[in-house]
């Protein structure tokens, strides 16, 4: 068992980092920044030399955008009386895609996740930290390299992201800082309970503020730039959510269908033909269910779940297979375990549905 879990577990990592795939999906989400708002600088003191008092000067900070580099320029007038400059460029310059697998282990009854992540050649920034959201308990998080290291996300973060829980990886250990423009890796990985869903992913490029001192800077123009400071890229991609308490086939399938529209739409599924042959075979699958049609729910569930082996690596990537199968396998097992044997696995896999 142990050495098949392994092999699964390789074999995802090198879909991962198959170069074809990644064009495929479908990048991260820029946001779009073009303005900064930021409250009146007003006058600061001083000290002048010559007269040996304090002053009153105006500081007049400023955050304008320059449109060719992408970037904002922080500018005041300094205590010195010289125009004080700081670049800020924001973290929006990332083209990234992340990819994810899952593989199950029946015997631990443990989903395992597993991630790479690519900062393609049209980003103008190193890729430094990747995020995943997790709507269930998960655990043994591992990192590629000794370059990368992991956590949980802290309380701020899931603030900032508005999502429940999550982990980070970040590269920024034996000098490195970060994925350049056209580099990708994988490697990264945890396990959970929880069944695949859609969830959201973010992407942290490595950035700094150049120009002059920044020890100077008002605290009006300050405040802006922290607003802002988490504007950036954002998608989804296959994490782990806790079952639902009880099985309600109608609401669960539809969740399936709604997980299809997704794949779709971020290039996991690539035939919008075979989309919509799911999508029909789900709510079939949904209204046999619903009355009570053991024998055709049976040969509808063998039929998906053939159909999804048949297209892996195919039309669907490892994100639409993961979503699709184990999901309806999860169905299948609390079927079988509230309704009896009628929707019996070894039976539904031999037997077509009905056209």
């Amino acid at each position: 068992m142990k050495k098949t879990k392994v092999s699964i577990l390789l074999c995802s990592i090198l879909l991962l980092l198959a170069g074809p795939a990644w064009a495929k999906r479908k990048p991260l989400l820029r946001p779009i920044l073009k303005k900064i708002e930021h409250q009146p600088t007003g006058k600061r003191l001083r000290f002048n030399l010559k007269t040996k008092q304090y002053e009153e000067y105006k500081v007049e900070g400023k955050i304008t955008y320059e449109r060719l580099s992408g970037n904002f320029f922080l500018s005041w007038n300094g205590p010195n009386g010289k125009r004080q400059i700081i670049v800020y460029q924001p973290r929006d310059q990332l083209d990234a895609v992340i990819a994810a697998a899952v593989s199950y282990d029946p015997e631990q009854n443990l989903y395992h996740y597993s991630y790479g992540v690519s900062n393609l050649s049209s980003s103008k920034q190193k890729l430094k930290m990747f995020y995943v959201e997790t709507r269930a308990p998960s655990r043994n998080v591992k990192i590629p390299d000794g370059t990368w290291f992991s956590d949980t996300l802290t309380s701020y973060l899931k603030e900032q992201f508005k999502i429940e829980d999550g982990f980070f990886w970040a590269q920024a250990l034996n000098g490195k800082t970060g994925l350049n423009p056209g580099e990708r890796t994988g490697g990264f990985s945890y396990v959970s309970e929880g069944i695949p869903t859609v969830v959201n992913c973010y992407v942290y490029p490595d950035v700094e503020l150049t120009g002059d001192s920044g020890e100077n800077l008002p605290e009006e123009l300050h405040a802006a730039i922290d607003r802002v400071a988490w504007k950036i890229p954002h998608g989804v991609a296959v994490g782990p959510t806790r079952p639902p308490p009880t099985i309600e086939p109608a609401v669960f399938l539809k969740n399936v269908q709604k997980m299809v529209d997704t794949s779709l739409r971020q290039g996991w599924i690539e035939s919008p033909g075979v989309a919509g042959e799911l999508k029909s075979s789900l709510a079939q699958l949904a209204f046999a269910i619903k009355n009570k049609n053991q024998a055709r729910s049976s040969r509808i569930l063998g039929f998906l779940l053939q159909r999804v082996e048949k297209e892996k690596d195919r039309t669907l990537l490892s994100e639409a297979y993961a979503l699709v199968k184990f999901n309806l396998e999860y169905l299948q097992n609390q079927m079988q375990a509230t309704s009896g044997l009628w929707l019996n696995s070894s039976k539904a896999r031999k037997i077509k549905a009905d056209k």
